[in-house]
């Protein structure tokens, strides 16, 4: 089953870049054949993952989500937005699972999730008339939320930020980015939502339960 997992995501990987390297370029969902070097690290990235999944609760659905967080944030990366489309997509397989697994753990992921970034995206609105977070990182948050559950969809909230500040910290002193540069986050929020799925019951868990315990 693992190999199966591994080869499904592998060979999966290439079209769903190809149609983020379509909506990059033409902003739609086109098929534009992607780099090899990114197209072959994309095979190996998606079909550890997958295989991964193979070995956890729902797995077959877990690995349709991490195909889709990829796209998200390799999207996000190159064009700084989030298509509302791959997060439906999300949503109803973050639904489904929720519907699973447990639909009140799956609920207070999604309002734990949506709400404290929602929190932070309307406050920078009134305080600094700007967006401290996207409306689509709001989005994004809130699909993840309700596929973690509230305990990693609560390490993943407190998770981003943190890589996020790694990450830009060592942009700036090596100077890549500008102060004033725009800095996507979804990356950070993919990346977050995958160490709390894959790491979950581990120090993932103690470092939620030392934030906000």
């Amino acid at each position: 089953m693992t190999m199966l997992f591994a080869l499904a995501g592998a060979v999966f990987a290439l079209p769903c870049l190809a149609f983020a390297e379509g909506y990059i370029h033409k902003r739609r969902f086109v098929f534009i054949g992607p780099p090899r070097p990114i197209a072959f690290f994309s095979m190996l990235a998606m079909g550890a993952l997958c295989a991964v999944c193979a070995g956890k609760p729902l797995g077959f659905l877990a690995a349709p989500i991490c195909l889709l967080l990829g796209m998200l944030a390799y999207i996000d990366l190159r064009c700084g937005l989030l298509p509302d489309l791959l997060v439906l997509f999300l949503l109803l397989l973050a639904l489904l699972h929720a519907a699973l697994a447990g639909f009140q753990d799956g609920l207070f992921g999604l309002l734990t999730g949506g709400g404290s970034y929602g929190f932070f995206y309307v406050l920078g609105l009134l305080l600094f008339k700007k967006e401290a977070l996207g409306l689509g990182d709001v989005k994004l948050m809130a699909a993840c939320g309700l596929w973690l559950g509230f305990e990693r969809g609560l390490a993943s909230v407190a998770l981003a930020p943190v890589l996020a500040a790694f990450a830009l910290i060592a942009l700036l002193v090596s100077r890549r980015i500008q102060r004033n540069a725009r800095f996507p986050f979804g990356p950070f929020i993919a990346a977050a939502c995958l160490l709390s799925y894959f790491l979950a019951g581990g120090w993932l868990s103690a470092y939620t339960r030392a934030l906000f315990y």
